[in-house]
């Protein structure tokens, strides 16, 4: 009975000393030994060890400059308190960081304050970590070979959009893999600035400026992320080499700007397979190709039920085909003046563009309109040139230039000429692209409301 006694003390100190200040105080595990810290495990460990942290509460700032792995297990918290970064992998190669939550970095811009910061290394794995109220979420800076894969990145959520950083800032490196991963309330979900050969795959990101944004980069393959509630979906601007496939963009209609993707002055760019819905613009392209003898082509995309399909200036040389353009406010929107150089038909495939508004009819069957699609819309050019009119879109006043445009022909500009309109989309809009009811109905709320108003005052009016 003692002996019994004695045991149930013995667990009971022990329970009770594994509290300090209320905080469960857990073990790091290297090897055959123990210790009550992460930093004193990374001092102990030789190069190749791997590190394995208990669940629990850590309030320390890691630096590693040696090849190791740090392993959660339970989802350790490693809280930075409010200052600097939490964990710096500085001038090393090899290393893992795997099942991690990582809070409470410092808010320094000049100091770069990040949960992760990465710095002249190579070969790093950064592994299904949480990140929360973290300045920079993780920042790559002259590093290569890095692969950050399955994480949750969330800034600081009572920051405004202009004021929290990067979920992923990558900057001078090679070869960036950003894998699988959530960004909520973030500036960009992913930032590469003079970044090469490098992959943005499957990512979700919502409430952030730009999904994925680039500058200054070459060789860089964005696919399969789904952006919403953002400012812009993409912005690839300056860069080279760029396939931007299988993404879906929807719903981005935040401070009154809300695009798809803002393509700028980029090189040898391939759009295709993704679907562009519900935004205020869905493509916004900018001098694009940039340089004489570059290429830039827009194919087999979905662009639907946004205000303006596609927004391009007369300064790019485009080929656009095998889209599905549908229901949108506007399909185009010309910046510049006369028609410009982009071309929306492929003569090699005789393939053109679906277009909903277009009315021809297909005679002969071959799935291609017997008559071209033309674009041009008086009022349209106005709104094109003058911005601040655009406030006015079907109100009573559009209406009468409505009306009054039918009753005085005049022969506005050309925006676009589709040499073989597809009888039939290629692309159907399935229930994924849709992420809810009230998204969805919130939009058309507010732009059938107005309309139905109009029809309302002019059946009273008539009557």
């Amino acid at each position: 009975m003692r002996k019994i006694l004695f045991f149930l003390i013995l667990i009971l100190v022990i329970g009770f000393s594994s509290r300090i200040g209320g905080e469960e105080r857990s073990l790091v595990r290297v090897s055959d030994r123990t210790f009550m810290s992460i930093s004193e495990a990374l001092e102990y460990a030789e190069p190749g060890s791997t590190i394995y942290v208990e669940s629990g509460v850590f309030h320390e700032h890691l630096t590693i400059e040696k090849s190791v792995s740090i392993i959660g297990i339970g989802y350790p918290v490693v809280d930075g308190g409010g200052h600097g970064s939490v964990i710096v992998i500085n001038n090393t190669e090899g290393v893992k960081i795997e099942g991690l939550k990582i809070v409470n970095s410092g808010t320094s811009y000049s100091a770069e304050d990040s949960g992760i910061k990465i710095i002249d290394s190579r070969h790093v794995v950064i592994l299904k970590n949480v990140f929360e109220n973290v300045f920079f979420g993780i920042l790559v800076k002259d590093s290569d070979d890095v692969l950050i894969i399955g994480n949750s990145i969330t800034s600081i959520p009572e920051f405004s959009i202009t004021e929290r950083e990067h979920a992923v800032y990558a900057w001078y490196s090679r070869r960036v893999r950003v894998i699988n991963n959530t960004f909520t309330q973030v500036k960009d979900g992913v930032y590469y600035d003079h970044v090469y050969d490098s992959t943005v795959e499957g990512n979700y990101a919502e409430d952030a400026r730009y999904g994925v944004h680039l500058m200054y980069c070459e060789n860089i393959t964005i696919t399969r992320n789904y952006i919403s509630s953002s400012i812009a979906g993409m912005a690839p601007m300056y860069s080279i080499n760029l396939e931007i496939s299988y993404n879906t963009i929807y719903l981005n209609r935040v401070g009154g700007i809300g695009e798809g993707a803002f393509i700028v002055e980029n090189d040898n760019v391939t759009v295709e397979y993704n679907s562009f819905v519900g935004n205020i613009v869905g493509i916004h392209i900018r001098k694009t190709p940039y340089k004489p003898g570059a290429k830039a082509v827009v194919r087999n995309n979905l662009i639907a039920f946004n205000y303006v399909g596609i927004s391009i200036d007369t300064e790019s040389e485009v080929l656009l085909y095998a889209n599905s353009i549908i229901e949108n406010i506007r399909d185009i929107s010309l910046i510049g003046f006369g028609s410009g150089g982009n071309k929306w038909f492929d003569e090699e495939s005789k393939t053109g563009n679906f277009w909903s508004s277009y009315r021809g009819q297909d005679l002969n069957g071959d799935g291609r309109g017997d008559e071209p699609f033309v674009s041009q819309n008086l009022l349209e050019d106005l709104l094109d040139g003058y911005s601040q009119l655009k406030l006015f879109t079907y109100s009573p006043s559009y209406l009468i230039l409505e009306v009054m445009k039918k009753s005085f022909p005049v022969n506005p500009r050309i925006k676009a000429v589709d040499q073989y309109p597809l009888i039939k989309p290629l692309h159907r809009i399935e229930a994924k692209t849709v992420v809810s009811f009230e998204k969805l109905i919130i939009p058309l709320f507010l732009t059938i409301t107005p309309l139905a108003s109009i029809y309302y005052l002019r059946k009273v009016i008539g009557s």
